[in-house]
């Protein structure tokens, strides 16, 4: 079997009844991996073309949309994660219509009618403010101390970004085991492999934070004696109950999230470099 088939495989066996993502971005993610020379990307891209008319034509309607058979259709559809075309149908549809709520930037504080660029710029600098208010040494090195002191570490994620890489990369230098999860089988499972000693880090979008996985893995990992730590784009996370160490602030909408949150693993990563791997590098010269 070669990458992209097991790649497929690997995908198909997502369940997205409750996305960590939106509807979009499910596809998208599954879409961007395909060849172009792929049929089932052919297809999906005159899919795309006519989104806007998924929530008003049955699977025959579409598969004429597309040029290809029901059967088809729903070969996709089951590869995306879902049951049936209609709950594929329900979910394009719902975010179709709702798409300006899911991707807002700007913070609800900001009125008036300037341009697109000033306002991404005010959104910015009202959210870096709060984010200097709650972040501060108090609040992170404690967490670096902790991670530096667990036997082996788990991120928990949602859609690999760059800082998960850069945190991981900085406990692996450290002789700390570190492994990044982010399909919510797998972090399931790895919850309940989880002893005292060990540290789960999870990520938690404000976005994502109400997933009844998310409810199951804090829980579990916390049952079994781990240490939990949660990054939240939520002032007071739903989660905040069973976790050891909590470091949050507000975000905006589900444009911001992932910049924020990408922040905080910046400051943990130069706290934990600094504190751990920095000063040791310095006393070998």
């Amino acid at each position: 079997m070669d990458i992209m088939a097991s790649f497929v495989v690997a995908y198909s066996q997502k369940q997205v009844e409750e996305p960590n993502m939106t509807p979009l971005e499910n596809l998208f993610i599954y879409y961007n991996q395909l060849s172009e020379s792929s049929t089932s990307k052919a297809v999906l891209r005159r899919c795309l073309e006519n989104i806007n008319r998924v929530g008003e034509v049955n699977i025959y309607e579409l598969a004429d949309l597309c040029y290809t058979s029901p059967a088809t259709i729903s070969r996709l559809v089951k590869a995306l994660g879902y049951k049936s075309y209609s709950v594929f149908q329900t979910s394009i549809a719902e975010h179709c219509t709702h798409y300006d709520f899911h991707n807002r930037f700007c913070a609800e504080q900001i009125t008036g009618t300037r341009s697109p660029e000033e306002l991404v710029l005010d959104a910015t600098a009202y959210n870096m403010a709060a984010f200097k208010k709650r972040v501060t040494p108090e609040t992170y090195m404690p967490i670096v101390d902790a991670l530096h002191q667990a036997k082996s570490v788990t991120i928990f994620a949602y859609g690999l970004r760059f800082m998960e890489n850069t945190l991981q990369s900085d406990l692996i230098m450290s002789g700390i085991v570190c492994d990044i999860i982010c399909d919510d089988k797998n972090q399931v499972e790895r919850c309940k492999s989880l002893t005292a000693g060990d540290l789960a880090l999870f990520i938690f979008p404000d976005a994502v934070e109400s997933a009844s996985t998310l409810r199951s893995s804090t829980r579990i990992a916390k049952e079994n004696g781990a240490t939990v730590v949660v990054l939240s784009s939520a002032v007071r996370p739903l989660f905040q109950h069973v976790s050891d160490y909590t470091l949050s602030f507000q975000g905006r909408h589900y444009m911001c999230d992932s910049f924020y949150l990408e922040m905080l693993l910046v400051v943990l990563s130069i706290a934990y470099r600094k504190k751990f791997l920095d000063s040791h590098s310095e006393s070998r010269e």
